[in-house]
């Protein structure tokens, strides 16, 4: 009898890019929707604001590494997981530089 379990490689690089769809949606928003919250509730929300502002920075780079290393024709989800990731942290800059000029 064979123990044959198999390689755990790919169960972690599966982890690893749900983990990166979650983040990089997610991350810029949350952070700007809470800089957002805080300035609407009469705080200055500056520190949510950095935390949103690093999150858009890498991840907005990320996705641009996306659509430059990748096509259409050959890596068509890691080019358009790029242009999700670039839109949803788009939105997020918008929400935070809304933040920044909200009267409180």
């Amino acid at each position: 009898m064979s123990d044959n379990r198999g390689n755990g490689t790919s169960k972690t690089s599966l982890f690893i890019l749900i983990g990166y769809l979650i983040s990089s949606i997610f991350a810029g928003l949350i952070f700007s929707g809470l800089a957002f919250r805080a300035k609407s509730q009469g705080g200055s929300g500056i520190g949510w604001g950095i935390l949103s502002i690093l999150c858009i920075g890498f991840f907005g780079f990320m996705g641009f590494a996306f659509i430059k290393t990748s096509s259409t024709s050959l890596d068509a989800f890691y080019y358009y997981l790029g242009i999700i990731t670039l839109i949803s942290n788009a939105l997020a800059a918008l929400i935070l530089v809304l933040t920044f000029f909200k009267r409180t």
